[in-house]
């Protein structure tokens, strides 16, 4: 698939599931300086949406896709609360990262894989840890946080990102710009899709959790299927782990 089209605009989305009580920072954000942004070129479109349950959230994604013309490039700001598990909504409704996926995709594979996904949330940055490899790719990049975080310091954080942000190309340099007014420990990430198929992909990106994997699913291994030795199955492991990068890896960024 070739990604070869010609650009024709930049939409910057907000979508908001917040608290009652939670002050509405993304609703600010999105009043204060986000959609000032079309006033200053005409080739920037920006929308708020405020949401409260899964079903909502789906139908929110839904239109999106339907309505995003394919030739524009697509930045997504989640203002929600995170867990390790995903994305928590105002109706204490939880969106795991892999079905947040199964929404976002489509706009990606419309778009040929130009969405920016900001998860302005507690552990963000969990999103980095699932991956399905035999699909396209759910997003670009991503930026996000891997801890716990302070509504106010979210807030202030992208107020400076989105003063450098208008499109996918600002997005490194406006987070250096946000890093400058994060407490130290607590700096934004931004990851492409493609780096992380290849750190989770490849067992000696980090060995220890490799190891772990081993440990936790050997005994489960050879119960179902007999037994080998413990060096034999983390052989196995680590072939299927390249096999599998091998196979799907030009798939999975579009780049087939």
């Amino acid at each position: 698939m070739e990604n070869s089209i010609e650009i024709k605009g930049y939409d910057i989305i907000v979508i908001q599931s917040l608290k009652i009580d939670d002050r509405k920072t993304g609703e600010e954000l999105y009043n204060d300086i986000i959609k000032y942004k079309s006033l200053v070129n005409d080739e920037i479109y920006t929308h708020f949406y405020n949401v409260s349950s899964r079903y909502e959230f789906k139908e929110i994604l839904n239109w999106i896709q339907e309505n995003t013309p394919s030739n524009h490039v697509l930045t997504l700001h989640f203002e929600t609360h995170g867990c390790i598990d995903g994305i928590v909504l105002s109706s204490n409704e939880l969106i795991t990262w892999n079905e947040l996926f199964t929404y976002i995709r489509p706009i990606n594979i419309k778009t040929s894989n130009t969405l920016i996904v900001v998860m302005s949330m507690c552990k963000g940055a969990a999103i980095s840890s699932h991956i399905e490899p035999e699909l396209r790719c759910p997003f670009k990049a991503f930026v996000g946080f891997e801890h716990d975080m302070l509504e106010n310091t979210l807030y202030e954080a992208f107020v400076t990102f989105y003063e450098t942000y208008y499109n996918m190309l600002d997005v490194f340099a406006a987070i250096e710009q946000a890093n400058r007014v994060l407490p130290e420990g607590s700096m934004a990430w931004c990851m492409r899709a493609i780096d992380i198929f290849d750190k989770v992909l490849n067992p000696d990106t980090n060995p220890d959790s490799f190891e772990e994997a081993i440990n936790n699913t050997y005994l489960e291994y050879i119960r179902k299927k007999g037994y080998i030795s413990k060096e034999q199955f983390k052989d196995r492991v680590r072939q299927d782990f390249i096999n599998t990068a091998n196979k799907y890896r030009k798939y999975y960024n579009f780049e087939d």
